[in-house]
């Protein structure tokens, strides 16, 4: 669960948004922003992230520290790792990489790409990947976090137009 309750951010002395209240729970997911190009969508998902502070207002959760998976409009690592590899470290504990994999975290590497659809890249590196393979790539590390909480930024901008369908499926 998640209330927000008279937020507010801006930048410099821009109003970004102000007074913005909601809830969003498991019972109404998932919940969508649409708006205009700078309307403070991003600004929003960063600031439910706790990657800025809001202005003024508050955000509370239902859990004290929930899980949250963050996917950001554009990411991008200079990284040559075999993809069910590179799936499989967001299995582990943030701040403990490599010390804290599951045992099962290939196999569930293997069900996250299988479930979106991309099984095919198993046997290719991170920088083969064209742009929505990428966007894919970084839902199946989502999938197989299993936090509580999504943060997606444009999760679709890359994907053609089944991708598309099969992550708001997901």
């Amino acid at each position: 669960m998640i209330r927000v309750h008279e937020l507010a951010a801006e930048y410099g002395n821009k109003p970004v948004f102000s007074r913005l209240s909601f809830y969003a729970s498991s019972e109404n997911s998932p919940l969508v922003l649409a708006g205009k190009n700078g309307a403070g969508k991003s600004t929003l998902l960063h600031m439910l992230a706790g990657f800025q502070k809001p202005t003024s207002g508050q955000i509370e959760f239902s859990k004290i520290k929930p899980g949250i998976a963050w996917l950001p409009q554009h990411y991008r690592l200079q990284l040559e790792l075999p993809v069910p590899e590179f799936v499989a470290m967001a299995c582990e504990k943030p701040g403990r990489w490599l010390s804290s994999r599951p045992s099962d975290a290939i196999e569930r590497s293997l069900a996250a790409l299988e479930r979106i659809g991309i099984s095919s890249l198993t046997s290719r590196h991170t920088n083969e990947l064209s742009g929505g393979e990428w966007q894919l790539l970084c839902l199946a590390q989502m999938l197989v976090q299993e936090a509580d909480i999504w943060l997606l930024d444009e999760p679709t901008s890359s994907l053609d137009i089944g991708y598309k369908k099969k992550v708001f499926k997901l």
